[in-house]
C-alpha cells in the first residue's frame, strides 16, 4: 500500500514539474520576459535535466546535464546560468541567458 502511495505521488510530482518547465520554455522560446525560473530539483524530477545555454562572447550553445552539477535541488535555473563562464572562450565570457529550453531531450523512462 505504502509502495503504491509513494508511486501515485511520484507521478503526481513529475507531473506537476513538466507543467512547471513547460511553461518556463515557452515563454523563453516566445521571447517574453520571465520573471521567474523553477528550481534545479523541478526539471530533474520533470526527467528534463538538459539546459540549453547560449555563450555571447563566442555565440555558441551548448547542453548541460544539471544533475551532475553540485547544486541544492532548490536553487533555480536562472541563478546557475548567471553563474556559468564559457570554457571555450579565451576571456571565460558568462552564459548570461538559456537558449530555449530545459530538457528537450528526456532520457528513457526506466523499466520495471
Amino acid at each position: 500500500m505504502a509502495s503504491n502511495t509513494r508511486s501515485i505521488d511520484r507521478r503526481t510530482a513529475e507531473r506537476e514539474a513538466t507543467q512547471v518547465i513547460e511553461r518556463w520554455n515557452e515563454r523563453l522560446i516566445a521571447g517574453r520576459a520571465t520573471w521567474w525560473s523553477p528550481t534545479i530539483g523541478a526539471a530533474i524530477a520533470a526527467c528534463m535535466p538538459w539546459l540549453d545555454v547560449y555563450c555571447p562572447g563566442c555565440a555558441t550553445s551548448r547542453t548541460i546535464d544539471i544533475r551532475k552539477l553540485d547544486r541544492h535541488p532548490l536553487g533555480c535555473i536562472g541563478n546557475l546560468v548567471l553563474g556559468m563562464r564559457c570554457t571555450w572562450c579565451p576571456g571565460g565570457a558568462r552564459c548570461r541567458r538559456s537558449r530555449g529550453s530545459i530538457g528537450r531531450r528526456r532520457w528513457p523512462e526506466r523499466r520495471r
